[in-house]
């Protein structure tokens, strides 16, 4: 891809899942979650945040990914996959 092409949606969230697929099975875990909710947040408030902020946050963290697992996995086997991860894309920007 050149540097100039723009991507379109469905390709940022390939890419985004693709990041934070640590042990590259194709799908997220909690953790992974997790981690990818942690750079999101550091990446849109780079100045603002700090180790202690994301700690205190935890629980916060915690629900958050609980709650993402419950709306996006759909054939509840613990992990997002890239499909089940458009769907729920879908599902958001229907309502």
């Amino acid at each position: 891809m050149a540097a100039n092409e723009k991507i379109n949606d469905e390709e940022i969230g390939y890419y985004y899942m693709k990041l934070h697929d640590f042990d590259a099975n194709d799908k997220l875990d909690g953790l992974e979650l997790m981690q990818s909710m942690i750079h999101s947040i550091e990446h849109h408030h780079e100045n603002q945040v700090n180790q202690t902020t994301v700690t205190n946050n935890i629980d916060n963290l915690s629900e958050s990914v609980d709650y993402f697992l419950k709306e996006c996995d759909l054939n509840s086997d613990g992990f997002i996959e890239f499909a089940e991860f458009k769907a729920y894309q879908a599902k958001i920007k229907k309502n």
